[in-house]
């Protein structure tokens, strides 16, 4: 029996497979006889039941990892809430439970939202361009929708108690930032994209310096938002970015399964039947449109997008069919992590008097760098 044909190999030979089947290279037993009957087929059940056993295996610790990723972030939301001043005494006091439920979920609610939007729009970005580097605020995504707003909110096209207002400025914004990304990627590809994005970023921050010294009165309230910070969102701001991110987050996992086939390259998509240009442009609009929302709620956040999806990548494989999902779930977790973190720290920072407001965009560029460095050590 040839055993090159069956693809297989006998007990005595396990490494030689393994190379047959990762590299399809034609390889020779030396000094044995392939009808032998070492060679023979009663071998192959025991390979196909160990094959079998790693598949279940696999499938086990993914489903473990995605259960883990879940309830760490269903508790990330809870301490969030709870870590917030005047709701502690929630299941007793009326008034703490008013606060506790009108403004400290919003408030955790604002970075589950924000965070898995900005998870997803950079696993989109990294796939559209083909660089693991890719990420809104790198691309000139984030900046533009910053500079969207402030631009919008000088010339009174922003109302500041009316978010979709300050949401079609950042979306213009991102758009612009978008739409130089896949230029750059299909002309030059990834590396020309984000160093066209690093130039649109810095024109944007340096629109929204020249407007922030020409408008005093915006620089308060300004450079919390800049920050990147949650504190005092209310229903009335985070309901209607909910509702703007679910439709694009459905259109992101329906088209999960195209993020493979991208990251294969042009002419692998092509043969498969996948319009990559088409394909980009689409998956960039959807980036563009979470990016606009999560920054007209909470400002820029930094390192989300970045750090996520290498995160998840590691965690599940980048050919997973659930790549999406639970870069959206470990994003929003992260996010409230971090929300909950930057309460913690604001506490201590205040000695028992009253909390200070650390931004919980401070914090996720800390965590996301960490996390960052962690991952680069390991590939080393």
């Amino acid at each position: 029996m040839d055993w090159r044909r069956r693809g297989l190999s006998c007990h005595r030979c396990p490494g030689d497979r393994k190379a047959f089947m990762s590299n399809r290279i034609q390889h020779t037993h030396q000094g044995m006889n392939t009808d032998s009957p070492a060679c023979s087929a009663t071998s192959f059940p025991a390979v196909e039941h160990t094959e079998a056993r790693s598949t279940v295996s696999r499938k086990a610790r993914s489903w473990g990892l995605a259960i883990g990723v879940i309830v760490f972030t269903i508790t990330a939301v809870t301490v969030d809430a709870l870590l917030g001043r005047g709701a502690s005494d929630w299941w007793n006091d009326e008034h703490a439970r008013t606060v506790l439920f009108q403004l400290h979920f919003p408030r955790a609610v604002a970075a589950l939202v924000s965070g898995g939007a900005l998870a997803i729009a950079g696993l989109l970005i990294q796939t559209v361009t083909g660089n693991p580097l890719a990420s809104p605020e790198l691309l000139g995504i984030s900046p533009g929708a910053v500079g969207g707003v402030m631009v919008g909110t000088v010339a009174g096209l922003v109302n500041p108690s009316d978010p979709l207002s300050a949401l079609c400025a950042a979306l213009l914004g991102a758009l612009s930032g978008g739409a130089v990304g896949v230029v750059a990627t299909i002309s030059g590809g990834g590396d020309r994209a984000i160093l066209a994005g690093l130039v649109l970023a810095a024109a944007a921050t340096g629109i929204s310096t020249i407007i922030l010294a020409s408008q005093p009165g915006l620089t308060g309230m300004a450079m919390r938002w800049l920050a990147g910070s949650t504190n005092a969102l209310t229903w009335e701001s985070v309901t209607p970015m909910f509702l703007w991110a679910v439709p694009w987050v459905i259109i992101a996992v329906a088209a999960s399964g195209l993020l493979p086939l991208l990251s294969a390259g042009q002419l692998h998509s092509t043969i498969l039947g996948v319009a990559p240009v088409r394909t980009r442009v689409i998956l960039m609009g959807v980036a563009c449109s979470l990016t606009a929302g999560a920054v007209a709620l909470a400002g820029p956040l930094g390192f989300v997008g970045l750090a996520v999806p290498h995160i998840m990548r590691r965690l599940f494989g980048a050919a997973s069919p659930w790549l999406v999902i639970v870069t959206l779930i470990g994003g929003a977790g992260g996010m409230v992590a971090c929300d909950a973190l930057a309460q913690l720290i604001g506490r201590v920072l205040s000695m028992g008097n009253n909390s200070i407001g650390v931004p919980v965009g401070a914090v996720a560029a800390i965590a996301g760098a960490i996390t960052l460095i962690g991952l680069l050590r390991r590939r080393a």
